[in-house]
């Protein structure tokens, strides 16, 4: 379900993450990030998904218009909360 991870370091560098390889992910995040809270994720089959602001922050018609994906949306929501079990 999840195809990479985006993490942005202080200076503005990006890191991109591939989730089928956790095995050195924290030899890759840049100082600070924390793995399970990513800048951007990108799922198989939707655009890129920028993590700009919390649930809270979200108007009604931005959690309408994202229905099912709010948690991939939402930053302050950990992404293994979001990813279902039989994805794990």
């Amino acid at each position: 379900m999840v195809e990479y991870c985006v993490y942005y370091g202080e200076n503005g560098e990006r890191c991109v993450v591939n989730e089928t390889d956790p095995t050195r992910y924290k030899q890759k995040l840049p100082p600070g990030a924390k793995w399970d809270y990513p800048d951007e994720v990108k799922l198989i089959g939707v655009p890129l998904i920028k993590r700009e602001k919390n649930r809270d922050e979200m108007t009604p018609e931005e959690r309408k218009r994202r229905r099912g994906y709010v948690i991939f949306f939402a930053k302050d929501i950990p992404l293994s909360r979001a990813i279902p079990k039989e994805f794990k």
